[in-house]
């Protein structure tokens, strides 16, 4: 008889187990958490100091539904160092989120959601907006006329081991380094020698590990330099009483800025210079004449300069062009035994 309340429990306990193996008991019921993926997106490069909006998600995983309400924590690293921090938490709304950062030190992000007994954690891939250095051009100006300097001033953040002047090539289309700066500051100065033109010019900071290239806006200049005026040819030339205008050859005068004019008695000679895109000229004459000679510059009927030059006497005019492109280079014999011999050096200030 003591053994029988035993075997009634035993009999009872064997009968539970049995009815909670049973389909559609409670335990059965529990429902497993459900996977999830998170991730961030954003812009792929943006200058050092700029604002970058990263937006990021939480959704389920196959079929990507959003997920609201839950907390996710954005961590970030040195970039490649795989040693992650939390930088904040945030909340999802309607399964996704945004967050600003500044461009400073190059960092990784990724985001991280540590899950509940609704859904699983997940841990999302990397994400680098690169830093790009930050290149302003202040300045540009010609520092000396004669020889073709001109001087570029700017700024590079942060502090780069090199920055490049630039100038586009249209031909190629591709942009030519002309000068360099390795300076250990955030100022930049830059020195280069060319010929006067017109251009377009820019600042251009390589990458150099963690930041990458970063170049500033381009700005076109005119710069302008003296040069022999006769690197363009004569657009015309002419006189009377037998009109001589002959150029020295840049075998002789490699800066292509003589000529010798001659005429008979009382003849005049002259020559039509090219001085489009040129705002001033400088204009050098010997009087080997036996008598006197009148020596002009002229815009049209325009007089630009004129002087009554004497036997054997040098002089020189140096004028604003203003706007002349063609300009006349003119000797006329005002009294004289064999007619006009006069020697010319010009030059002018030109941006081609």
């Amino acid at each position: 008889m003591g053994q029988r309340p035993f075997a009634a429990v035993r009999a009872a306990a064997v009968l539970l187990c049995a009815v909670l193996a049973l389909p559609g008991s409670a335990s059965a019921s529990v429902t497993a958490p459900v996977s999830t993926v998170v991730g961030l997106s954003g812009p792929t490069a943006a200058s050092y100091g700029a604002t970058v909006r990263v937006t990021g998600y939480l959704r389920t995983s196959p079929g990507g539904t959003a997920i609201a309400g839950q907390k996710v924590v954005v961590q970030r690293s040195a970039r490649n160092q795989n040693k992650w921090s939390a930088l904040r938490t945030i909340t999802t709304g309607n399964g996704s989120f945004a967050f600003d950062v500044t461009q400073s030190t190059a960092y990784d992000y990724r985001a991280v959601y540590a899950g509940s007994t609704a859904y699983k954690p997940a841990t999302g891939a990397t994400y680098y907006p690169a830093v790009l250095r930050k290149v302003i051009l202040d300045s540009i100006k010609t520092t000396d006329y004669a020889s073709g300097r001109l001087q570029v001033s700017g700024r590079v953040y942060p502090a780069g081991p090199k920055v490049q002047l630039q100038r586009w090539v249209a031909a190629s289309r591709t942009w030519k380094t002309i000068g360099t700066f390795t300076g250990s500051g955030t100022a930049v100065k830059v020195d280069a020698t060319v010929g006067g033109s017109v251009l377009t010019y820019r600042l251009y900071s390589p990458m150099a590990f963690p930041y990458g290239a970063g170049s500033s806006k381009a700005r076109s200049f005119q710069h302008f330099v003296w040069r022999g005026v006769f690197k363009k040819p004569l657009l015309a030339r002419g006189g009377t009483a037998n009109p001589e205008f002959n150029v020295l050859p840049a075998s002789e005068v490699p800066a292509l800025s003589e000529a010798d004019l001659l005429a008979d008695r009382t003849g005049t000679v002259w020559g039509d210079l090219n001085t489009r895109g040129c705002t001033k000229i400088k204009a050098w004459f010997g009087n080997l004449t036996d008598g006197t000679v009148r020596t002009s510059l002229l815009n049209g009927t325009t007089v630009i300069g004129a002087v009554n030059q004497p036997q054997e006497s040098e002089t020189e005019l140096i004028r604003s062009l203003a706007g002349s492109t063609r300009t006349r280079l003119q000797v006329q014999d005002t009294n004289s035994g064999y007619g006009p011999s006069v020697a010319t050096d010009t030059y002018v200030l030109c941006n081609n």
